[in-house]
């Protein structure tokens, strides 16, 4: 579950599947079938071996380790994750981290 956010859909949870997909639903529209639409929020297509854990959560930010796969960070704004997984500022945070913690 997401801290409550602004946007559309306020009380929004995560999940994802084997397939590597990535799925945003607002938490107070889940259930009941609708042979014309879903009540899915956003999909996006993660890594192609697929999450086998859950995804961790940090200053807006939702972390994602896939199988085989290096982790991948996603920003969230206004309830909706970046297609994209920002792997720069990923990578700035990781190196200002290791060097806190004198590993260079």
């Amino acid at each position: 579950m997401l801290r409550e956010q602004s946007g559309q859909h306020p009380l929004e949870m995560l999940g994802e599947d084997k397939s590597g997909r990535i799925w945003v639903v607002d938490r107070q529209h889940m259930g009941k079938f609708h042979a014309k639409k879903n009540d899915v929020v956003q999909q996006i297509q993660g890594p192609a071996s697929g999450f086998w854990s859950s995804p961790a959560y940090w200053q807006q930010k939702i972390y994602y380790a896939g199988v085989k796969s290096h982790l991948s960070m996603y920003s969230i704004t206004d309830g909706l994750l970046f297609a994209e997984a920002d792997f720069e500022e990923f990578k700035n945070l990781l190196l200002s981290w290791l060097h806190s913690i004198r590993v260079f």
